[in-house]
């Protein structure tokens, strides 16, 4: 047994599936461009922060081609896919997984810029006290959860996408008897004034 897995989902970047948001102000491949970026960003900040090993889930089989290749980071283990029927199940099988082999696993996804080794470390070491750790999400859902105990109904009753995907996910931890903890709240870029902002402060860094 391991201390720790870091786990990524990703979608696989198909030019007009992803950053539909974004497609009000970029052409369709500028969008896809924008989520391989994001993507690969996010990989880079987990395996960068030197935490534990580091696994890359998509959302459907067969993900190749030259925009998958380019987020295969050296030191990435995957590709693997997500399964399940909506998100929280593909989650929980992830979660799952992940805590066959190491004690504690951070789950991630990868369009939020501030996963930096200090937000992740700070979510590992809540682990020490809680069952279950949350990154908020300025949207109302959540950028980051980590486990090291779960349950399969750990995420029942929650509209995937909503702006309550957060106190849904609390109320279902509360239902199931699962212990929690919330970091500071991180933004992701799904809309035209995120990019902006993400753009500004890299400019900035």
């Amino acid at each position: 047994m391991i201390p720790v897995v870091l786990q990524q989902f990703s979608r696989v970047p198909a030019v007009g599936d992803v950053k539909t948001r974004l497609q009000v102000v970029l052409s369709a491949a500028d969008a896809c461009a924008v989520h391989v970026e994001l993507a690969r960003a996010t990989t880079e900040q987990l395996l960068s922060s030197g935490l534990g090993p580091v696994e890359l889930w998509f959302d459907r089989t067969d993900p190749g081609g030259a925009e998958v290749e380019k987020l295969l980071t050296h030191g990435v283990d995957g590709p693997l896919v997500q399964q399940g029927a909506d998100l929280g199940e593909r989650m929980y099988r992830a979660l799952a997984r992940g805590l066959d082999r190491a004690e504690k696993v951070l789950l991630t996804g990868s369009d939020c810029p501030g996963l930096d080794r200090r937000y992740l470390q700070q979510a590992l070491t809540a682990l020490d006290d809680v069952s279950v750790v949350l990154g908020p999400a300025e949207d109302g859902g959540f950028v980051l959860v980590a486990c090291r105990e779960q349950h399969p109904q750990m995420f029942d009753g929650v509209v995937w996408g909503s702006g309550k995907v957060l106190v849904q996910t609390l109320a279902a931890l509360d239902a199931v008897g699962l212990r929690y903890a919330l970091l500071d709240t991180r933004y992701d870029v799904d809309r035209p004034e995120d990019l902006a902002r993400w753009r500004r402060e890299s400019s900035q860094a």
